[in-house]
């Protein structure tokens, strides 16, 4: 396929927007990264702090009311309910999406989880179309010369003109430079047993999470969302959500930005100093962008 938007880019003042499944090392690599130049812009982070932050609180609040003591407390406003999301502690968002299945088993009906979903899908979506205005903030208020667009493992699925408005892909390919960071089999394989042991915010595109509950409940002999074990089916969909966002990322890599390895980047592992890190990171970028091929 044919690139249809150039790569724009600039070693002095480098806008990038590091893209690819959770886990890969996205948000290590922005953190290691000089602090001093580098501004680390977390798509996951506005969106637990902007965004979420009032339907977070209020689960817990319609959580806390059935308790026949916090109950009480809470309606005299003795005591107050917050979250707290940070670059590195995402478990109150992934608390608020939960996982899909029967109730009886810690899991959320079907029309919860949608719900949820949904407003995780608009949260990231505005999130993304920050970037530009952080930008400006990063280089005129705190004098940045350099932006990373950390994003979260699901802005593969939000790329697009969804509710009539500018598309996020066009927004973040004119602002920065799009690095699918892709996972090797090996890494892969450990994604998949990090996203069980310490779950991160998961959002499922709506037409694959359909298509996989179907394909789960004939292949499982169970008649729906109510008798899905959530931990069993997120084990089952996860090797299949790769799968599928690998295709999806390769697109966008293809179309608007570049591509850079797992096994690359853990080339610089051993470098310590922030800008050994600096120089090696840019130069694989510089590297792929020159491999880049345009229509006539």
């Amino acid at each position: 396929m044919a690139r249809r938007a150039r790569v724009v880019y600039d070693r002095k003042a480098c806008r990038l927007t590091l893209m690819g499944m959770s886990g890969v090392g996205k948000t290590r690599l922005a953190r290691r990264l000089p602090r001093e130049t580098w501004f680390h812009f977390s798509g996951d982070y506005r969106i637990g702090t902007k965004y979420l932050t009032e339907p977070m609180v209020d689960l817990l609040k319609r959580r806390a009311f059935l308790d026949a003591e916090l109950g009480p407390l809470l309606r005299a406003d003795t005591i107050h309910l917050g979250v707290n999301v940070s670059f590195d502690d995402l478990s109150a968002l992934s608390y608020f999406l939960g996982r899909l299945g029967d109730e009886r088993k810690g899991g959320l009906g079907a029309d919860a989880f949608f719900k949820r979903q949904d407003s995780f899908r608009q949260a990231e979506i505005k999130a993304m179309r920050d970037v530009p205005a952080f930008i400006e903030r990063a280089q005129e208020i705190y004098g940045y010369p350099c932006f990373i667009n950390d994003a979260g493992g699901s802005l593969c699925e939000i790329m697009g003109n969804p509710d009539g408005q500018e598309d996020v892909s066009t927004i973040i390919s004119e602002h920065t430079v799009l690095v699918y960071i892709k996972a090797g089999p090996q890494v892969q394989e450990a994604l998949l047993e990090r996203a069980l042991n310490a779950p991160k915010p998961m959002y499922f595109g709506k037409d694959f999470l359909t298509r996989s509950i179907d394909q789960f409940c004939q292949e499982h002999t169970i008649r729906g969302v109510q008798d899905m074990d959530p931990n069993l089916f997120y084990r089952w969909v996860f090797p299949r959500l790769i799968d599928y966002r690998n295709k999806l990322y390769d697109d966008l890599a293809q179309r608007y930005g570049i591509t850079i390895t797992t096994d690359q980047l853990a080339k610089i592992e051993n470098y310590h100093d922030p800008r050994d890190v600096e120089n090696a990171f840019l130069n694989m970028i510089e590297e792929a962008i020159a491999q880049v091929s345009y229509a006539d």
